[in-house]
């Protein structure tokens, strides 16, 4: 809940989140959205190609761009061993593919936006070892960018590096 109201996708209840102390909701959704990097815990696509799926993101990028992504997570080879390439459609909103698998690609394609500010919701669940990997890869890559970056996550390779820690659960146990 707290990643859809940083993201402008629900109004908090009650309070207000102030962004480089102006209100969040002075914002333009549109704007704001275009300039995040966000990471739903259930992504979903679009009834179509790998391609156009980026594109829906980032109507500039070409397809070494896309390549290049899909490096940065560990799936090039998603592309590169099928003869459809970025043709390829997903199906299903992209059901058909393995969690870990959904994840990273909807982590490539939201790095397809140059957000100073990434929110990532459970990143590495449901991943396999060289999965979870590539995430941190990305993760490190993001700070040492200067990002702000945000995560929820049960992972406790990504808590143990966070810089700053919120327990949202129960603290008693």
């Amino acid at each position: 809940t707290l990643a859809k109201v940083l993201c402008k996708m629900l109004n908090p209840s009650s309070g207000t989140l102030l962004v480089e102390g102006v209100n969040l909701k002075q914002i333009s959704s549109e704007w704001w959205f275009n300039n995040i990097i966000y990471l739903p815990q259930e992504p979903s696509f679009i009834n179509g190609s790998i391609r156009s799926n980026f594109l829906s993101f980032n109507p500039e990028l070409k397809a070494n761009d896309i390549h290049h992504l899909l490096d940065k997570v560990g799936l090039s080879t998603l592309v590169d061993e099928n003869p459809e390439g970025l043709d390829q459609r997903l199906q299903g909103h992209g059901r058909h593919l393995s969690l870990g698998v959904r994840r990273r690609l909807a982590l490539a394609r939201a790095l397809s936006r140059q957000g100073s500010l990434a929110i990532l919701d459970e990143p590495t669940e449901g991943m396999d070892p060289d999965g979870a990997a590539a995430v941190y890869n990305v993760l490190n890559e993001l700070v040492q960018q200067k990002r702000t970056v945000i995560v929820f996550s049960h992972d406790r390779t990504i808590v143990r590096g966070a810089h700053k820690f919120l327990n949202l659960g129960d603290i008693s146990s």
